[in-house]
């Protein structure tokens, strides 16, 4: 069986980061329902955010979406659930699933108190560049990444079937890359307005 691509390879890894994130992201919604079952609803069974004026109930809804997270998180290491952890090793466990800790969510919800409804917490998750799913999803990225040398450029360029109008040889290598992540985030199809200009581009007369 002839040996996968490196470009190959790496199509197959961006494939997987974007499920791991997808899955993640879900995870967070999880972890913030979750929450608001145990802390905010009333007798009624309405959601009372106004239950998150209250420093307890702060707290409270902080240790549960964490809990939810920790969970997932042993699940995805594997990670038993009988193994003790340390503050410092959730932590550590939460940063490098959910891009957020304890601490620095039951900061966000002191601030916010009433006001960290789940519409808030969705722009936090959000997919612009300071949210939580893009945090996550570059630094995998990063790794899917992270096997290609130099002499690879003329691959990628070939892979995203561009050699008519890119020049890889007046291109970096991150350069590279960054233009095959874009076409692989874009299944396939590398919009020009990206390259269009650039020191790279064979531009036609």
């Amino acid at each position: 069986m002839p040996e996968e691509s490196r470009v190959g390879k790496a199509k197959a890894k961006h494939e997987t980061v974007d499920m791991l994130v997808n899955t993640i992201e879900h995870e967070h919604q999880q972890a913030y329902s979750t929450a608001v079952e145990k802390h905010l609803k009333n007798e009624a069974g309405q959601v009372d955010y106004d239950r998150l004026k209250e420093t307890d109930i702060q707290n409270k809804f902080a240790e549960s979406m964490a809990e939810h997270y920790v969970e997932k998180a042993r699940e995805k290491f594997g990670i038993s659930k009988d193994k003790r952890l340390s503050d410092e090793e959730k932590s550590m466990l939460l940063t490098a699933y959910a891009g957020i800790t304890k601490e620095e969510l039951a900061r966000v919800i002191k601030q916010r108190k009433h006001r960290f409804t789940h519409n808030f917490f969705r722009g936090i998750i959000g997919d612009n560049e300071q949210g939580l799913r893009a945090n996550i999803r570059n630094r995998l990225l990063g790794s899917a990444y992270g096997h290609f040398e130099d002499e690879d450029k003329s691959e990628i360029v070939k892979a995203m079937g561009k050699e008519a109008e890119l020049d890889p040889s007046r291109m970096t290598l991150e350069q590279a890359v960054a233009l095959l992540q874009s076409y692989h985030s874009n299944r396939g199809v590398l919009p020009p307005d990206i390259y269009e200009g650039a020191v790279y581009h064979k531009k036609r007369r």
